[in-house]
């Protein structure tokens, strides 16, 4: 008592022999979430013109926002270029296609998601 909320699955034991059975709440989890979450992604590209508007129109067309954009070229000798990009994604399936994309691209070599 006076720890707060905790949740448990249904086949956790400690249901089985919680102390005080009445104290017990059912919950469940809602199945969308209203809004946006952002994803931090990095971008290895040959650095040759279009290779940004390539990536961030691929983004626009999936319904996702770019918020923060940074371009380098990480090595004019190799033309190397490394894109940051943090969007604004609705679900976790939408940010899956949109890396899943992006690998398509020509000249693209690694997408990855940063973890913030």
């Amino acid at each position: 008592e006076g720890q707060g909320i905790t949740i448990h699955v249904d086949s956790c034991p400690n249901i089985k022999t919680h102390a005080n059975p009445e104290r017990l709440v059912e919950a469940s989890w809602g199945k969308s979430v209203e809004g946006t979450y952002p994803a931090k992604l990095r971008i290895v590209a040959k650095d040759r013109m279009g290779i940004a508007a390539d990536i961030t129109g691929l983004i626009s067309e999936n319904k996702a926002n770019i918020a923060e954009l940074a371009l380098k070229v990480k090595s004019e000798k190799e033309r190397m270029a490394v894109l940051e990009a943090t969007i604004n994604v609705t679900h976790r399936e939408v940010l899956d296609r949109i890396l899943k994309k992006i690998k398509t691209i020509k000249d693209v070599y690694e997408v990855k998601r940063l973890r913030q």
